[in-house]
């Protein structure tokens, strides 16, 4: 398990600085990477499984990686479907665009491309600072919450998360829309997205070859 230390200060403003990781390199995206969640929500009969482990598409000069975010059946729940699809998004993380997100699609359908893409993040931001793009029918918003510590369920040598939260004036915003708690090294550590139950924690995350998970995608 590939598991990398996050340093942040302040610079004496609202400033965050890392002497680590910046904020994009908190979205990696080298090698073949899976993510394992459980819910605050014990009663779903699932641990949300993310997976980005397909070669990337070039999109206006950048590397875009499909993360797939489906379920393991973890209960004797008998409606459970082991494998189904929820939802998958294209991601980009670049140290001269930042995290955009290119597209989406609700379980194993079509990816709903979106031109432009949604800007999640530049490689510096300030607390509280919000980024909106017009595209797909609706204005998204994507803001710095912060930091804060990193609601996850296993023992890393890291501890404080940025969270981002992003939301849309049209509709709901499924399947992007919610909080994302990231750390420099693994990327996602905790996820609250809109419409789901409870909140996701990061179990167990893996990064694979290792000569692949060089910090370099």
């Amino acid at each position: 398990m590939i598991l990398l230390p996050l340093l942040a200060g302040c610079d004496g403003g609202n400033n965050f600085t890392f002497s680590g990781s910046p904020v994009w390199e908190t979205f990696p995206f080298d090698g073949e990477r899976t993510w394992e969640f459980l819910s605050t929500d014990t009663s779903l009969a699932y641990k949300l499984i993310a997976t980005s482990d397909q070669e990337p598409q070039v999109k206006d000069g950048a590397n875009v990686y499909v993360v797939d975010y489906w379920t393991h059946c973890v209960g004797a729940d008998p409606d459970c479907v082991e494998g189904e699809s929820l939802r998958r998004i294209q991601w980009s993380s670049t140290v001269t665009d930042g995290v955009r997100i290119h597209g989406y699609a609700v379980g194993s359908g079509a990816i709903n491309e979106l031109s432009p893409p949604i800007h999640v993040a530049t490689d510096v931001m300030k607390k509280e600072e919000v980024l909106t793009t017009a595209t797909g029918g609706a204005t998204w918003s994507s803001t710095l919450v912060g930091l804060e510590n990193c609601p996850i369920k296993i023992t890393a040598d890291w501890d404080n998360c940025n969270v981002f939260e992003i939301t849309s004036d049209t509709g709901d915003g499924y399947p992007i829309a919610g909080k994302y708690w990231t750390v420099g090294g693994n990327g996602f550590a905790a996820m609250e997205i809109v419409t789901d139950s409870g909140q996701w924690q990061l179990s167990d995350a893996s990064c694979e070859p290792a000569d692949e998970c060089d910090g370099t995608w």
